[in-house]
């Protein structure tokens, strides 16, 4: 019973974690400093959208048009849209759904700093902390392969 215990408190210490590096990217990173501009307002509604298409089985190609402009700005406001709550398994797939998506066609990216996924990875590093099933880990590491191949 005892391991049992100490196993979950490491999960929740994990995911504490987690967020800490969530909250340090959007609120300290000086390359984020047009965080509040309109663009990042406009991706914020573009994933929030996405995201309940995608719930709903729902996801068309409108939203792929506005998600595949976004690029990095994806990845940006997906944490915004996460918050502080506790990130699920479905979140993280919901995420790698819309990084293959944001960065399917690098060309269509609007804003020129959003064609790299520096933002995406950081991401994908901190969902390696979170205990998941190892199916799920592969496609975070397979994400994160097509993301360097974006770089």
């Amino acid at each position: 019973m005892r391991a049992k215990y100490s196993l979950e408190s490491r999960d929740a210490e994990k995911i504490r974690n987690v967020a800490v590096l969530f909250a340090a990217l959007l609120f300290a990173s000086p390359t984020l400093s047009w965080c509040q501009s309109a663009d990042l307002l406009d991706a914020q509604a573009i994933v929030h959208r996405a995201l309940v298409q995608i719930a709903k089985g729902a996801y068309n190609s409108e939203n792929e048009k506005q998600v595949r402009r976004l690029g990095d700005a994806a990845a940006v406001a997906f944490t915004k849209e996460i918050g502080n709550r506790q990130v699920k398994w479905t979140d993280i797939e919901n995420f790698l759904f819309l990084v293959h998506e944001a960065f399917a066609t690098p060309e269509a990216i609007q804003n020129q700093r959003d064609r790299k996924p520096k933002t995406s990875l950081f991401v994908l590093r901190s969902f390696d902390c979170l205990p998941v099933a190892s199916e799920l880990k592969r496609s975070i590491a397979d994400t994160r392969v097509f993301l360097e191949g974006r770089q």
